[in-house]
């Protein structure tokens, strides 16, 4: 359980940063924010 948890985060990670590279305007910005917010939740 705790690798798969790891390759989940991985992959999270992989996908913030996909995200973060394909805009860096104000709004995908806010959306990176909730996306980070609703990603602790899940986390705990």
């Amino acid at each position: 359980w705790h690798t798969k948890s790891q390759k989940y985060k991985q992959k999270l990670k992989a996908k913030l940063r996909d995200v973060q590279n394909r805009g860096a305007g104000e709004s995908s910005q806010f959306a990176i924010m909730c996306f980070i917010a609703k990603l602790q939740q899940s986390l705990g």
